[in-house]
C-alpha cells in the first residue's frame, strides 16, 4: 500500500472484486481495483508443492506450483513433471491451444521453470538449475532455450563480464524487457 500511496493514487479507493477472468479459478482469486473501473491486477491462492489438472483448460498434466498466464489467458507456463518433462525433475514447459509442450533444456540443466510470458507467447523467461546453480534462461520458438548470459553476449554484443544472471522472472507483453535477479549473495535486480 505504501508503494501505491508513494506513486500518487488514492489507496482510499482500493477494492478486492471477486470478478476475475475465466482462467482463475474461482473462489480463489480476486481482482485489485482503484475504484470500480481501473484493474491494478489480480492474484490467486497459491496451490501448494504441486497442483491437481488444470483440466478446465485442457492441460494433461501435473504443474508444479501455480502457472503464470498471459492477461487474455491464450498462454500459461511453469513448470511440469509431466510426461512433457525428459527428465524425472520440472521442466519448463508452455501451454497454448490445448496443448502443453516442455521448452527444452539449459546445458546440462537439472531442474527448470518458466517465471513469465510475453503476450503474443513469443517470449518465455525463467530459471535452470545448472551444476547446482541458478541461471536465468530466455526461450524463443526461432533459437529455444538459451542464458541470459549467452542471449546478451551472442545477440547483442554486450559484455557480461563479472555478471551472474541467476533469475529471470517477468517479461514485457511485448517481450522486448526481461528483468530478474543478478549475483549469488547480492542478489541486485537486472
Amino acid at each position: 500500500l505504501g508503494l501505491l500511496a508513494a506513486l500518487g493514487l488514492n489507496i482510499e479507493n482500493l477494492q478486492v472484486t471477486a470478478d476475475v477472468p475465466d482462467w482463475y479459478h474461482p473462489g480463489r482469486s480476486g481482482t485489485l481495483r482503484l475504484g470500480p473501473k481501473t484493474v491494478l491486477g489480480w492474484f490467486a491462492e497459491q496451490l501448494g508443492p504441486e497442483m491437481p489438472q488444470v483440466e478446465e483448460l485442457g492441460v494433461r498434466s501435473v504443474f508444479k506450483g501455480w502457472p503464470t498466464f498471459t492477461p487474455d489467458g491464450r498462454f500459461i507456463v511453469g513448470a511440469s513433471y509431466g510426461a512433457e518433462s525428459p527428465i524425472r525433475n520440472p521442466a519448463a514447459v508452455m501451454w497454448r491451444d490445448g496443448e502443453i509442450r516442455a521448452l527444452g533444456q539449459v546445458d546440462w540443466s537439472t531442474h527448470s521453470d518458466a517465471k513469465s510470458v510475453s503476450s503474443d507467447g513469443s517470449v518465455v523467461v525463467g530459471s535452470a538449475l545448472v551444476a547446482n546453480e541458478w541461471v536465468a534462461f530466455v526461450w524463443t520458438p526461432g533459437r529455444g532455450v538459451r542464458t541470459v548470459d549467452e542471449m546478451l553476449r551472442r545477440e547483442f554484443g554486450v559484455d557480461t563480464t563479472g555478471w551472474r544472471f541467476t533469475e529471470a522472472t517477468a517479461v514485457s507483453r511485448d517481450g522486448r524487457t526481461i528483468v530478474g535477479r543478478e549475483g549469488k549473495a547480492l542478489r541486485l535486480s537486472f
